[in-house]
């Protein structure tokens, strides 16, 4: 048997030849990839969906208060925090973020409309999202829509901060 990885697999559903690239990735697969091609395996968890979740949903119930696992997940979150470090970027981005959303769930904060084109959140699948020029002030937001606004006003940043 040859050393080298081979171009194509067989589908183990419908038998088919494919590229070996067009399988999903799959550390445990044979050539770390899975065995199905991906439309047998999006037929599957179609079909399937409803016996997943019911799955998945039993699982982390019987799983939430076991004090290994919790043990495991909590490492987990230690290694991440050491990582990241306390006063990471990311970290206080998210508490921003997180303090909006707790604002707004809380009625403390009201989302206006986009600041640019002036559209209401809600309104034709309109998603207005709040924008902060400075982390250290959370809820001190701009309200953007996601698209094309927030995208546009995020572009302008970075061609700014190039100059």
């Amino acid at each position: 048997m040859s050393d080298l990885q081979p171009t194509t697999r067989e589908c183990t559903k419908c038998g088919k030849t494919k590229l070996l690239t067009e399988f999903y990735r799959a550390k445990r697969g044979k050539y770390g990839r899975c065995s199905q091609c991906p439309d047998c395996f999006k037929a599957y968890n179609e079909a399937n969906r409803p016996k997943i979740q019911a799955y998945f949903k039993k699982l982390h119930l019987e799983r939430r208060n076991d004090p290994a696992y919790r043990a495991i997940v909590r490492k987990a979150g230690q290694r991440f925090d050491a990582k990241q470090g306390p006063d990471s970027d990311w970290r206080i981005r998210h508490r921003a973020t997180a303090k909006v959303a707790y604002a707004l769930r809380m009625g403390r904060l009201e989302r206006g409309p986009c600041e640019r084109c002036g559209a209401i959140h809600g309104i034709d699948g309109v998603e207005i999202e709040g924008h902060h020029d400075d982390y250290s002030k959370p809820l001190e937001v701009r309200w953007l829509c996601k698209m094309p606004c927030h995208i546009d006003h995020h572009r302008e940043m970075r061609e700014a901060l190039r100059q």
